[in-house]
């Protein structure tokens, strides 16, 4: 598949919760600055923890990922920043692209891609390989049942030591506006919001927490906690 979103919609999210939902049997990479199937086969061997020698060329990398992948029962690669690999030329990018093919068609393994929502140009100098690859795309949040749903189970795993109330549509509302509906920015103001609730000894978020929490606390609050 190929995962799609704009930044900080939680295509990198994705793929570190496949990683620990299949307990390291998905081997991820971030393809940005790849230029070489050389420098992409060694990102995957450090990926899973194997050698990754200086002098050692990509033949050797290439059947040292496999030996890797199939000793460690690897059920699946993950390439992320996809998008990046469309910055080379198109030598480079169809060599990564055929290191990349043969790496799955050989090992057997799902691939999945995750980058920008320009990332099909990835695979421009290789049509076979972007028609494996089935699109989708993350939508930014809204207001709605699923959202509600969301905020309802981080909520439960804050460690505040009051009950929170944000699944309320002022509140849903307020955090689908400042964060634009992208999911990093949604979770760095809950995570702040929290923060200030701990040290302020409300330890409970609501509208008027997420509203204040525009900003990592101050020092002096910092400081107020530290000796209280």
């Amino acid at each position: 598949m190929l995962l799609t979103g704009n930044p900080g919609s939680g295509k990198s999210t994705f793929g570190e919760e496949l990683a620990r939902t299949y307990e390291d049997k998905v081997v991820i990479v971030s393809a940005e600055g790849s230029r070489t199937m050389r420098e992409f086969y060694g990102r995957v061997l450090d990926s899973l923890g194997g050698p990754a020698a200086h002098p050692s060329t990509t033949s050797d990398r290439e059947m040292a990922v496999l030996r890797a992948i199939k000793s460690l029962g690897i059920k699946a690669l993950v390439v992320d920043e996809i998008q990046d690999l469309s910055k080379g030329t198109d030598r480079e990018l169809n060599r990564v692209l055929a290191g990349i093919k043969f790496l799955t068609n050989r090992a057997r393994l799902p691939l999945i891609c995750l980058g920008a929502l320009d990332s099909s140009n990835a695979f421009r100098t290789d049509k076979h390989l972007a028609q494996r690859l089935r699109p989708f795309k993350l939508p930014e949040w809204k207001v709605d049942q699923a959202f509600a749903d969301f905020v309802g189970n981080i909520e439960a795993i804050l460690p505040l030591r009051r009950p929170s109330s944000l699944r309320n549509a002022e509140a849903l509302t307020f955090l689908i506006k400042c964060s634009g509906g992208g999911l990093r920015a949604i979770m760095e103001r809950i995570a702040l919001a929290a923060a200030h609730a701990i040290l302020s000894g409300e330890e409970s978020l609501t509208l008027k927490t997420l509203e204040e929490a525009e900003f990592a606390p101050s020092v002096e609050l910092q400081k107020k906690l530290k000796y209280a």
